[in-house]
């Protein structure tokens, strides 16, 4: 029993650890400071685009508010079968700044996204080069912001993570666990420490990414923002990652099974396609959830029945004060996401789908099965722990 309550204060030892030395870091940064920027920002902005009819209008009315005439925004249109292109000329009546690309046919060996975003490049003319995706709404500031830390911090690329947002409950329940996981295994990346990108709102000088290859090193990915990233950090290049929910949002998926199919994707690749890794960090997570709550039913059933109860009420107690740290650093996590507060009871649900979700990511890449926007990468099959040199 004493073993038992000293694992539970472990347990509690570790989602503090997660409030105050790892949340932290993908909390909202402050905008601080005055907006006003020492010279003109010379950007191009590439948004690829497939059947985003119901977000690219929004995205491209963000970036219409920045105010900036010599700002080149630059829609991809990656063969949507919807009205997306319609959208984007309703807008481009309105901003003659916004430009349409319909990307030719996919070569071999490219991800979807990764040929759209080397389409747009080509018709780039901006010193620095910002990856947005369509699902990303940009406040009127945005841009200033970023580029105030790029010229304050020096640096060769700015990540900048969006609030997620959901109105649906099953979504904001994956949405939730996905954020909670990040913020245990993952950080944000600074300069000098490698950590993890994200390619809703990335900003790379064009120098420095045609200095790797551009997206070509990564071609092949569907995990292409944070493994460009990393190949930036290991060039020597100053990369930095931003959580800034007061400028950038996204709705990043529309229903729990766009949102399962989007988790699916990544689980694997983040975990450096891993199985084993992908296994244990999942038991871990579960582990941190469930044992408390194990613990404090069984604490309570035998405090019940016991004579003297005291091992068994303390037991239960400690649970209970461990059962509360959790469901309040999930918490936290759903009110900075702007998720529905329904998430929140529903962390163990959340864990098991996501149990499941691990499962699922492996078999897709082990076997060919990763489906996303409506392609399916059936060659997309790698050794365990070994990235993928080809994606068709």
């Amino acid at each position: 029993m004493i073993i038992w309550i000293v694992a539970l204060l472990g347990v509690g030892a570790l989602w503090i650890m997660l409030w105050f030395a790892r949340l932290s870091g993908w909390n909202p940064a402050p905008r601080g400071g005055s907006l006003e920027s020492s010279s003109a920002w010379s950007v191009s902005v590439v948004i690829p685009a497939r059947n985003e009819e119901s977000n690219v209008q929004a995205c491209l009315e963000g970036f219409r508010g920045q105010g900036d005439a010599s700002l080149q925004l630059l829609v991809v249109d990656d063969g949507s079968t919807d009205a997306t292109e319609s959208r984007v000329r309703t807008a481009q009546k309105c901003d003659s700044r916004i430009q349409l690309i319909h990307a030719s046919s996919r070569s071999e060996g490219w991800s979807g996204k990764t040929w759209a975003l080397t389409e747009g490049v080509k018709a780039t003319t901006g010193e620095w080069l910002l990856f947005c995706d369509a699902d990303t709404v940009v406040a009127g500031d945005a841009l200033q912001c970023a580029q105030r830390r790029v010229e304050d911090e020096n640096l060769d690329c700015l990540s900048i993570i969006p609030q997620m947002v959901s109105t649906r409950v099953s979504v904001s329940m994956l949405v939730a666990g996905l954020a909670l996981a990040r913020a245990i295994f993952f950080r944000p990346t600074s300069p000098g420490n490698p950590g993890m990108t994200q390619g809703a709102f990335l900003v790379v000088r064009r120098s420095a990414f045609e200095s790797v290859g551009g997206f070509s090193a990564v071609r092949g990915s569907l995990l292409e923002d944070v493994e460009f990233g990393s190949i930036l950090c290991k060039s020597g290049f100053k990369v930095c990652t931003l959580a800034a929910s007061s400028v950038i949002r996204t709705t990043m998926y529309a229903s729990f099974p766009e949102a399962w199919a989007g988790i699916c994707k990544f689980a694997y690749p983040v975990m450096g396609y891993s199985g084993l890794r992908v296994l244990t960090s999942t038991a871990v997570c579960m582990g941190m959830v469930f044992f408390p709550l194990v613990s404090l039913f069984v604490g309570v059933a035998q405090g019940c029945r016991a004579s003297p109860p005291q091992w068994s009420m303390a037991m239960a107690i400690v649970s209970f004060v461990v059962t509360a740290l959790m469901y309040a650093v999930m918490g936290r996590v759903v009110m900075r996401e702007s998720l529905r507060p329904e998430a929140v009871p529903l962390l163990p649900v959340s864990l098991c789908c996501f149990g499941a979700l691990a499962v699922h990511s492996i078999y897709a890449y082990r076997y060919g099965r990763v489906t996303w926007k409506g392609r399916q990468y059936e060659q997309h099959v790698v050794p365990l722990g070994s990235p993928p040199e080809d994606l068709t």
